[in-house]
């Protein structure tokens, strides 16, 4: 968390239902307030915080593995 912008298209702002250059490289949104409800799919993250009004769907963030270090190892 270090405040810079992710290196992938998060958020589909535009709902054509593509994760692309198309959205304006948006990385943050005001959200609704409320308790926060994340729902977590196979390939999307569908965010139902607050009340009424729209849902929005993220996309996740690919899965790095990494391989163990030497000292993760001993």
């Amino acid at each position: 968390m270090d405040g810079k912008r992710p290196s992938i298209q998060v958020m589909d702002t535009n709902n054509d239902g593509f994760y692309n250059n198309a959205d304006g490289n948006v990385s943050r949104v005001a959200v609704n307030t409320g308790t926060p409800l994340l729902i977590t799919k196979r390939d999307r993250i569908v965010d139902k915080t607050g009340g009424g009004g729209p849902r929005d769907t993220l996309a996740r963030m690919p899965e790095q593995s990494t391989r163990p270090s030497w000292r993760q190892i001993k």
